[in-house]
């Protein structure tokens, strides 16, 4: 799978274990110009995709009246869901 694809050339490739079968993929990259480089970072999880696939919280507000017994929750789901 490619982690990038960007113009000019990507060299210098690192790994790093996340700890939960995935990697951290860092590169130099001259995608802007071809005589300076810049750092990039991109996480792959165990399945290949890009990015953190958990679902995240999206607002979380008290529900009033019930002294502090019940939330209302919502979230984003996991593209896995």
């Amino acid at each position: 799978m490619p982690i990038c694809t960007a113009a000019y050339s990507q060299s210098g490739t690192r790994l790093a274990c996340d700890g939960v079968g995935g990697a951290i993929v860092t590169w130099s990259d001259r995608r802007s110009s071809p005589t300076e480089s810049d750092i990039y970072a991109q996480r792959i999880d165990r399945f290949g995709y890009w990015g953190y696939p958990a679902p995240s919280a999206a607002s979380a507000a008290d529900v009033p009246g019930d002294q502090g017994g019940r939330i209302t929750l919502a979230w984003q789901a996991s593209r896995l869901d």
